[in-house]
């Protein structure tokens, strides 16, 4: 195999803006003085990274760029050949991926090539902003800017404003930033950009043009305040009827030109979607995503090796197992904890230093607990005040490399569990950026407080991980090496779903970039892991796999998977006793995904698979399909339909200790069925209003059929006279029928948006919640229709209809009024 030469850096596109006195109105025409007097601009073809990376896209594009003291404004004339076929559909705001055409404008304003504000903009005049970091796109960052289109016989207009409040950028008298500008045809699926983005070099903000020009023009002080009013009224079925009114407001607050101080007192996220809940049959914990504005928004600096998850925040994080009395049982849990506050404080220097700081605090909460027999009750402090805390240093380096510091830590009132981590994340690239060397470092310390003595008990573990790759050409590679030790956690804060762990991963991947026959794109990748327990140091699992991706001329695509484990793979997690392992035998899986054409009115995209273990006849089945169908420009549907099938599953069902205190492990034979339908409908009447409605239901059919227990060696007997003789200690645990488990979760989310002024929104929000599990005898073979006629339409629900104003106020319009 050849190791071929990287291409030539060709010198970067240039850019000059011009200052003017009086700005335009920003409404697409294109008609205003200031851009008839003809400033420096651009006209041509911009370059294609997609479909073919290279070739000069066939639509010229016309760029002009001038500025004022408040604000920098751009003007795009996008021609088109074919007008009548621009696509536009509406959607929400930050819904960069609807069926349209799109123009943006990304500023990376240190000139670093490692970070850059973008603005983007569809032919339906909808907007997103985006940060992009060296690592990802921070879609959930907002800024406020004005922008208007107009489609035109020669194609499409787009005017931006984008007010110096939006941006960070040093307090320089001459300024050269980096920018690109990018254009999409959606009807060709064509993405090109005004300094070519070669999909083949690793990065994107290394890849920009200048913006030269810009002469005297001074960060503002940046100043928002975005205070809100909401109500809310909830019925349950089983609590009544409750309402609550709520009032708070978030701050932003430039306390330089680099720096930002985000704050939310009282804050308010009644309105968020609702989780997608699963019943969780593994050892492990389950992720869910963060909806929350507040966390979601400018946390790119904090999200490091797995040291930062925002839903640790008012989280509960104890059990009551150990505080409870003989006949005693929890009455009521009280979910999440009361956020008072939370703070946040990020940017970068001019020497590309970037430093995050952020800190929330939870009030406590308590359970109440109630006695079977007597029916009194007590409440048990669940979760004391706690305070979170992140810090982050961030230094980008030359190449697009930088190296990190990142520090945790909780603090809990009242003799609690206090937690820190410190880590190190690098990655560093060659001159060429042709080769990576990444790597993350990690120290936890827990300390639990003694109960005799009083004092802290440290509990001290780390973790590190090092890779190399090629990141650049046809041909790629990835190494990877990975340790955590077996007391490493930083799950207070972070998320780490087990530690106790050696492994080493590898792959090699082939890719191209250009059409060729009726391949758009293809991809190619084959790899192995092996992986040991850290302590004891033994082996874990080993597999092989490889994948294919295709893209078609016609859009188009579909791929598959192949995987097997070919060996005894010995799993310590699910037996849920330290020392102990349970040995599965080698099974082999294959699995593969299409999709049509996104540009259709009518598009299915699917997935398929089988896992198979022959030795014990066990078999996986699983299928989604995902139409979407779009009525017009302004109404869509989805409905995502996922289904798996589990037969002769073998897995963990109970721990079982007995008269002598010895703990007996029990597996069981099982089915397991899982079935997900998500629909979605959105409509937009304008690209300010609109509306989405969300229904999903959920369920999970566990049937057991026979137990085991688990033997010293790993294996599993089907020991009756043992299982027997722990009827006495577990009601029925050697029939199987009482470990059968069905779950469902049901929620409807109807939320309606208005923006009625810049940064500012009006939200109603409707919900509907039923959740109902059921365990033992009670639980059949149920069909689906029984069951969603008897376990879910007939189920307690918790209705809940909230209203919500949020009102953007920036200092520099206020100063503007008054004066």
């Amino acid at each position: 195999m050849s190791w071929a030469k990287p291409p030539k850096t060709k010198k970067p596109n240039s850019l000059k803006a011009v200052k003017i006195k009086n700005k335009p109105t920003i409404d697409g025409k294109l008609d205003d003085e200031v851009w008839v007097r003809d400033p420096s601009f651009y006209v041509g073809n911009f370059i294609q990274t997609r479909p073919s990376n290279g070739k000069p896209s066939a639509q010229k594009t016309e760029i002009k760029v001038i500025y004022d003291d408040f604000a920098i404004y751009i003007s795009a004339k996008m021609y088109d050949s074919e007008p009548n076929k621009i696509l536009k559909e509406f959607g929400q705001r930050d819904s960069e991926g609807k069926n349209s055409d799109y123009f943006s404008v990304s500023f990376d304003t240190y000139n670093k090539q490692q970070n850059a504000f973008s603005f983007i903009v569809s032919a339906a005049g909808v907007q997103t902003d985006k940060f992009i970091s060296a690592r990802n796109e921070d879609v959930n960052w907002n800024a406020v800017w004005k922008s208007a289109v107009k489609i035109t016989d020669e194609g499409w207009t787009a005017e931006l404003e984008i007010p110096y409040s939006a941006l960070r950028f040093p307090r320089d008298a001459n300024q050269t930033w980096g920018v690109n500008f990018m254009r999409r045809v959606q009807r060709n699926q064509e993405t090109s950009y005004w300094n070519h983005v070669d999909a083949s070099l690793s990065g994107f903000v290394n890849q920009f043009g200048q913006l030269t020009g810009l002469k005297n023009i001074k960060p503002p002080v940046r100043l928002f305040l975005l205070p809100y009013a909401s109500f809310s009224s909830r019925y349950d079925d089983t609590n009544g009827n409750s309402n609550t009114y709520g009032g708070g407001m978030d701050l932003k607050y430039g306390i330089s030109e680099s720096f930002t101080l985000d704050m939310s007192l009282v804050p308010d996220f009644s309105q968020v979607q609702s989780d997608n809940v699963v019943l969780n049959l593994s050892p492990f914990e389950v992720r869910f995503q963060e909806n929350r504005p507040f966390f979601t928004e400018g946390t790119e600096l904090f999200n490091k090796g797995g040291l930062f998850y925002s839903r640790r925040v008012g989280q509960s994080s104890f059990d009551l197992k150990d505080e409870l009395g003989e006949n005693e049982e929890v009455d009521k849990w009280p979910g999440e904890t009361q956020l008072i506050n939370a703070t946040k404080l990020s940017g970068r220097t001019k020497g590309g230093l970037g430093i995050g700081i952020f800190n929330a605090v939870t009030k406590a909460s308590y359970a109440r607990v109630k006695d079977t027999e007597t029916g009194e009750t007590r409440t048990v402090l669940v979760d004391p005040l706690t305070n979170y805390n992140t810090f982050v240093l961030d230094q980008n380096l030359p190449n697009n490399s930088n190296i990190s510091f990142i520090n945790t830590n909780v603090s809990r009132a009242g003799g609690f569990t206090h937690a820190n981590v410190t880590g190190t994340d690098f990655r560093f690239h060659n001159k060429k950026n042709t080769y990576r060397l990444q790597g993350f470092a990690a120290v936890s310390q827990r300390y639990t407080r003694d109960s005799e003595s009083g004092s802290y008990i440290p509990d001290l573990g780390y973790k590190y991980n090092i890779s190399f790759s090629k990141v650049r050409g046809k041909f790629r590679f990835w190494m990877n090496r990975n340790v955590e030790s077996d007391n490493y956690n930083p799950n207070d804060m972070g998320f780490l779903q087990a530690p106790n762990e050696v492994s080493h991963n590898a792959e090699v991947g082939y890719m191209t970039f250009k059409p060729k026959g009726i391949l758009n794109r293809f991809n190619w990748w084959t790899g192995t892991w092996h992986r040991m327990l850290y302590k004891p140091f033994t082996f874990n699992q080993f597999g092989l796999w490889t994948n294919m991706n295709f893209n078609f001329t016609n859009f188009w695509y579909a791929g598959f998977n192949l995987n097997t484990t070919p060996v005894d793979n010995y799993d310590y997690f699910s037996p849920r006793v330290e020392g102990r392992f349970f040995k599965r035998l080698p099974a082999h899986e294959v699995n593969f995904w299409a999709g049509t054409d996104s540009r259709k009115k009518f598009r299915l995209t699917g997935y398929g698979g089988t896992w198979a273990r022959p030795d014990w006849k066990q078999q996986d089945t699983w299928f989604g399909i995902r139409p979407r169908y779009r009525v017009n420009n302004k109404l869509s549907f989805i409905h995502d339909f996922n289904y798996t099938r589990r037969n002769n599953e073998r897995n963990w069902a109970t721990n079982v200790t007995d008269d002598n205190d010895h703990t007996h492990i029990v597996y069981g034979r099982r089915d397991v069925r899982n079935i997900t339908n998500t629909f979605t409908l959105d409509y937009a009447f304008n690209r300010l209003t609109n509306f989405r409605l969300r229904i999903r239901h959920y369920w999970s059919n566990v049937i057991y059929d026979k137990l085991y227990l688990l033997q010293q060696n790993g294996e599993l007997l089907a020991d009756q006279a043992t299982l027997k003789s722990l009827e006495t200690n577990s009601e029925g645990v050697s029939e199987a029928v009482t470990h059968n488990q069905d779950f469902n979760a049901f929620n409807i989310d109807f939320v309606f948006n208005l923006q009625f002024a810049p940064g500012s929104f009006l939200t109603l929000v409707y919900k509907n919640a039923v959740s109902n599990f059921l365990s033992g005898r009670e639980v059949n073979d149920f069909s689906f229709e029984r069951n969603f006629r008897n376990n879910v339409m007939n189920a307690p629900q918790v209705n809940t209809f909230s209203a919500k104003v949020i009102y953007f106020l920036d200092y520099l319009y206020v100063k503007k009024l008054f004066k």
